[in-house]
């Protein structure tokens, strides 16, 4: 048996779950003293998304030895990933009572302690990790992003260069140090530790051709891709205009929604949407890499304005479909990509934000998609026009926003259309904001025509929006601007 399992571990520690699995299992329903090769199965079944089968084993493990503080850790990493936190939580204060010297449990509890939102315990946590393994770099680690939460962002730094020291590998250590110097205005060491972000998600993106760093390009054909979200794209597509002004002949490849609205980019030579076969190129680029390459600071950020320009034609037709304007006109972005990874924090419930809208005012939903509550409140205010699958693309929506007085968006890829079309938008960012809107100012390098509503605590939304009323009642007494122009167009 036990040379069964040695070649279970060895499997585990190539990567093969299938090896493993069989392996364990041929162990486990055996029936006798199974213990590590429970744990090692369970280990498989987390890191294949079968975490429910994973809590199951573990459960059982722990029931029939109550002494195995390893199983507890598991069955609290477990727990931790299906949002389990206060079953988790248990598991880990047991798994420590059972052994106070388990360094990597201690650090796991403060995980779990921040997901429920008590830091100061975490933080503490982490610190007990780090007293019975001072070169535990993940607890490091952890420390930095729960200053980070706290938005003590010296702190946050000072922890995830102690990570780094203690594993300069620490791949996601140096990213989120890179975020950290980004959002303090320490551009030039930023840009050069955002790179990690490849080593902790690897590029889609793989071609023979080489990566371009800055090199003369002397009419060669260089290909631009884009990465993360649609705001990304929107926000760095900025630098095609740089690069054609270096001699490149630049080729823009983005996901589909945007590539109308792309097309009369200045610089681009030719927009390729993700999946159409790409043309012949001599270099590649990813867009947030480009920064770092034309040595961006925050005095040299191109704010050439606006960088984009909505269709005429779709603004014509727009226009003819809202009519005069008769009122200050007001769109409305109050949620992103679901999918988000913190769209818990950014994303308002349309239910919050209209009890704050005043009168005098044309509201207009620049929403295509709604989430469930959201459309049920809408129905509630037929005073919110909303358009939904008829934005068919973003070049709609960058001809409604045209015709708007100002946008009010949460912090998402419409924000990002807003300021690069140069019309004023007011961006709703919570606490801590994303490294882009840098720290407490109120408006933005990047796009002269935002100005940035902050929370100064998490899940403090209701200020935010009392600030957001006022300004717009005082902007409902300014008489509507001349709306443009009409043309002959249809929707």
């Amino acid at each position: 048996m036990r040379e069964v399992l040695k070649r279970a571990v060895h499997a585990y520690e190539c990567g093969d779950w299938t090896v493993t699995e069989r392996l364990c299992e041929s162990i486990v329903d055996t029936g006798a003293d199974h213990s590590e090769a429970a744990n090692l199965l369970a280990s498989v079944y987390a890191q294949t998304s079968r975490l429910s089968r994973a809590a199951e084993l573990l459960h059982r493990l722990v029931a029939s030895d109550v002494a195995n503080a390893v199983a507890r850790n598991n069955l609290g990493n477990v727990l931790h990933e299906l949002g389990q936190f206060e079953d988790a939580l248990a598991c880990f204060d047991a798994c420590v009572a059972l052994r106070p010297a388990f360094a990597e449990a201690w650090n796991n509890r403060g995980t779990t302690l921040r997901a429920l939102n008590r830091c100061d315990e975490a933080l503490t946590s982490f610190e007990t990790a780090l007293r019975i393994t001072p070169g535990l770099a993940d607890a490091q680690y952890n420390r930095g992003v729960t200053f980070e939460g706290l938005g003590r962002w010296a702190e946050a730094c000072a922890a995830f260069e102690g990570a780094i020291e203690c594993d300069a590998q620490h791949s996601a250590a140096q990213f989120n140090l890179a975020l950290c110097r980004l959002r303090c205005g320490d551009f030039k060491r930023g840009w050069e530790g955002y790179e990690w972000r490849w080593r902790c998600t690897p590029s889609a993106f793989v071609h023979a051709k080489p990566r371009w760093r800055g090199e003369p390009l002397a009419g060669k054909t260089i290909l631009l891709h884009s990465e993360q979200g649609l705001g990304d794209t929107l926000q760095f597509c900025r630098y095609a205009e740089l690069i054609s002004a270096r001699g490149g002949r630049v080729v823009l490849a983005v996901f589909d929604p945007l590539a109308p609205l792309l097309e009369g980019l200045s610089g681009v030579a030719q927009i390729i949407r993700y999946g159409r076969k790409l043309p012949a190129f001599d270099f590649h680029c990813p867009l947030l890499s480009l920064p770092g390459i034309f040595g961006t600071d925050l005095h040299t950020i191109p704010v050439r304005r606006p960088y984009l320009k909505a269709n005429a034609g779709r603004i014509a037709a727009w226009s003819a479909h809202l009519g005069v304007a008769r009122r200050p006109r007001v769109g409305l972005v109050w949620s992103g990509n679901p999918q988000h990874e913190n769209d818990h924090q950014r994303s308002i419930p349309l239910a919050d934000i209209v009890r704050h809208l005043p009168a005098g005012v044309e509201y207009f939903s620049l929403q295509k998609e709604l989430r469930a509550a959201d459309a049920a409140v809408l129905r509630s205010y037929p005073e919110i026009r909303h358009f939904g699958e008829a934005l068919v693309s973003f070049s709609d929506t960058a001809a409604l926003c045209e015709l708007m007085d100002v946008v009010i968006s949460v912090d998402t890829s419409v924000a990002h259309l807003v300021g690069a079309l140069g019309r004023p938008v007011w961006i709703l960012l919570p606490f801590p904001a994303d490294w882009r809107w840098l720290l407490e100012r109120d408006d933005s390098p990047w796009y002269p025509s935002a100005t940035l509503f902050r929370q100064h605590a998490t899940g403090g939304w209701k200020p935010v929006l009392q600030r957001v009323a006022a300004a717009l009642a005082q902007r409902s007494a300014t008489p509507a601007r001349t709306p443009h122009t009409r043309m002959a167009g249809c929707l």
